[in-house]
């Protein structure tokens, strides 16, 4: 999503280009059907930003997305987002964690920033909170990490093997205790 480096076109066959670039500086050649952005949008603002920064660099975002589709285009967003909850020690140390190791600088967003940001743009089509599938999904990567431990730790070291468990782990019981949804959003592009 967010590029270090300018890359060419990829021709991947059937008439499909992929192309890596920033949302931000993406200009179509014409309008597109429909766009997607899975689990990225987390990485998009800052933490540092203030509420009503976040909102205005969501509704950016929203933008242009909204500029590269056609009339009643379809958008999918796939993202976390954080839900106001009563943080204990745990949680507050595993979301330190995160934000260190895994999110730096970056900001999960609220549904209500969302929904401000893609206001006047988009008509929701379908929100589906996929928080259980998700938090089912951790599990198994963690299960299987687990069964393939050694293999890991030989080709990463032990260090970069601890702190996927650790992610993994947070990332399972904060959806399980509903700290973090994971929505897919399919939204209509308005006008």
């Amino acid at each position: 999503m967010l590029l270090q480096a300018p890359r060419p076109p990829h021709h991947v066959g059937h008439g499909l280009t992929t192309q890596v670039e920033s949302w931000s500086e993406h200009n179509a050649s014409g309008a597109y059907d429909a766009a997607f952005c899975v689990n990225a949008l987390e990485h998009f603002v800052p933490s540092s930003l203030p509420p009503k920064e976040r909102t205005k660099r969501y509704r950016f975002f929203f933008q242009q997305v909204h500029e590269a589709l056609v009339p009643d285009g379809r958008f999918v967003l796939h993202t976390m987002t954080a839900e106001a909850q009563p943080i204990g020690r745990r949680i507050l140390a595993d979301l330190k964690f995160l934000q260190r190791s895994e999110f730096t600088g970056m900001h999960i967003p609220h549904l209500h920033e969302l929904a401000a940001g893609a206001e006047g743009l988009f008509e929701v089509v379908e929100l589906v909170n996929e928080r259980e599938a998700f938090a089912r999904a951790c599990r198994a990567w963690l299960a299987r990490l687990a069964e393939r431990r050694d293999e890991a730790v030989a080709l990463e070291n032990e260090e970069v093997v601890a702190r996927f468990e650790r992610y993994l782990d947070i990332f399972a019981y904060t959806l399980e205790d509903r700290f973090f949804n994971n929505f897919r959003l399919t939204l209509a592009r308005k006008g």
